[in-house]
């Protein structure tokens, strides 16, 4: 059991992997953002809050921060980014609130248009190899989908909102590996908020737990531009009057209590994520692995 449980978690450490990677050789990006009179970080923000809402969905400040990207942060640098949207016309804005115009949808339409017509020329390995691959994670992602748990799920609703306009392998299985990247999210989210863990500090709890950081200064370097130093102070200060952590000048350890509780979470993470792996023999985890690390290889850069 815990090979097969090895087995699932090296082929979801491949999953951001590959979406890191799957589209750093379309050049047609460049004329994209020309012709959007956008640079790359509004462009991926106006996405982000596309895939997020709904149309003619409204979104307040607080409902940007507490909605778009990462949840673990106290920075929101990228909120600077609304005005040249709102000034482009991707974005309305009106008494605090902001909602994504029809322009900025087919904007972020277009562009996943696009990227997929490209994913759609790329057969980095053979064609009945990836059909298979994209049949199998587009089942996982429609099963995690389906699953009752977790009971909210707010990161692979995003998936859903994103058009498939090409049916070629490459494109399925780059919205499969998406939406099955957003139901871990979905899942390690339920889990640490069911400990009673709020976003930043469980950052901290895990930068701790997993050995990256063993001092206070480390910990701050850790967290770069995700937190403001006194943000960290204030949750290990925390962490320390919960008894999940001990402090020796600069020195962070954790208690058994804090390490136990991580690990809870981290087991209640798998246990919703993978509850619709079942069905996958320890040979389809095996060809699952090697057949994906196979395309992350071949993919252009």
């Amino acid at each position: 059991m815990a090979d097969v449980e090895e087995r699932r978690r090296s082929i979801v450490s491949l999953l951001p992997q590959f979406l890191q990677r799957r589209r750093r050789g379309w050049r047609g990006i460049e004329t994209f953002l020309e012709q959007a009179r956008l640079e790359r970080p509004q462009l991926f923000l106006l996405r982000e809050i596309v895939q997020e809402t709904d149309p003619d969905e409204a979104l307040s400040l607080s409902d940007l921060r507490a909605r778009l990207f990462n949840p673990y942060s106290t920075i929101f640098q990228w909120l600077d980014l609304l005005p040249q949207l709102v000034a482009e016309g991707y974005v309305h804005h009106e008494e605090g609130v902001y909602t994504v115009t029809a322009s900025g949808r087919a904007l972020i339409e277009e562009l996943e248009r696009q990227a997929q017509a490209y994913l759609a020329t790329l057969t980095p390995i053979p064609e009945t190899d990836l059909t298979r691959l994209a049949d199998l994670l587009s089942e996982l992602a429609a099963r995690s989908w389906a699953s009752p748990e977790p009971g909210v799920k707010p990161h692979q609703a995003r998936a859903q909102r994103v058009a498939l306009t090409s049916d070629a392998p490459l494109p399925r299985l780059d919205l499969a590996i998406y939406a099955l990247w957003t139901a871990r999210d979905d899942a390690h989210m339920a889990a640490w908020q069911g400990a009673g863990f709020e976003g930043p500090a469980l950052d901290l709890l895990t930068r701790l737990w997993s050995g990256e950081a063993a001092t206070l200064p480390d910990l701050i370097a850790r967290i770069g531009q995700a937190q403001h130093p006194r943000d960290v102070e204030h949750g290990v200060t925390d962490l320390e009057a919960h008894g999940y952590l001990q402090r020796d000048d600069d020195a962070l350890t954790l208690t058994a209590q804090g390490r136990e509780i991580r690990n809870q979470i981290e087991a209640e993470t798998d246990r919703v994520y993978f509850a619709t792996w079942q069905q996958l023999t320890p040979d389809d985890l095996i060809w699952l692995h090697e057949t994906l690390q196979a395309v992350i290889d071949r993919l252009p850069v």
